[in-house]
């Protein structure tokens, strides 16, 4: 590749990215409130713990398709999942820690160690 052009890729990379979210095609990379849960959890005691938690929960949506963000500080980590209709469902379904408290679509869960 020519020295002068490596700003191309970027650049291209973007004005896609621009396109798609502007075009109305009907992809959007938000989630809908109505059908996304916000969970935090805490206790989480190592990298991989915190990594087989996200593979479960993208197991725990429904459909085949998922949308999740996550951010952590220390052993606490925050997500928001979509889609999941059934809030009660999702809760009975969780099994890598303990309820502690609901409201509405937030879901607080302590890790079992």
């Amino acid at each position: 590749m020519h020295p002068g052009k490596n700003w191309m890729i970027p650049f291209l990379a973007l004005m896609v990215a621009t396109l798609i979210t502007t075009s109305g095609c009907g992809i959007s990379l938000e989630q809908d409130p109505a059908t996304s849960v916000n969970l935090v959890i805490t206790g989480i005691e190592s990298e991989d713990a915190r990594a087989d938690i996200k593979e479960t929960l993208q197991g725990m949506t429904d459909g085949s398709g998922h949308m999740m963000s996550s951010q952590t500080v220390g052993d606490k980590m925050t997500v928001t999942l979509s889609p999941v209709t059934d809030v009660e469902a999702f809760i009975d379904a969780i099994s890598f820690g303990t309820v502690t408290d609901v409201d509405g679509r937030k879901i607080t869960i302590e890790c079992k160690p």
